[in-house]
């Protein structure tokens, strides 16, 4: 989730400020962008708000990253993504 990380980042917010702004648990947006947990259609827009952006410029940032060929980096950690059930 290269994205929302340097989103974040230019937004000059932590993890804990994104998770507060959302009014979830404060590792929120650790487990998103550390492939831990995906965003649902119904959250990517609070995630965008709590970034300053709109759901479109966030979705927009992610198609650009596929589109330009560029390899999308693995979890953070390294680990496999959890199966879901």
């Amino acid at each position: 989730m290269a994205v929302v990380i340097e989103a974040r980042e230019a937004a000059g917010k932590s993890q804990r400020e994104v998770s507060a702004s959302m009014k979830r648990p404060v590792n929120f947006a650790h487990l998103v962008e550390s492939g831990e947990r995906m965003l649902s259609a119904i959250e990517l827009p609070d995630y965008a708000k709590a970034l300053g952006l709109e759901a479109t410029d966030l979705v927009s940032r992610m198609l650009e990253l596929e589109r330009s060929g560029r390899p999308i980096p693995p979890r953070v950690d390294g680990r496999k993504r959890r199966r879901s059930v």
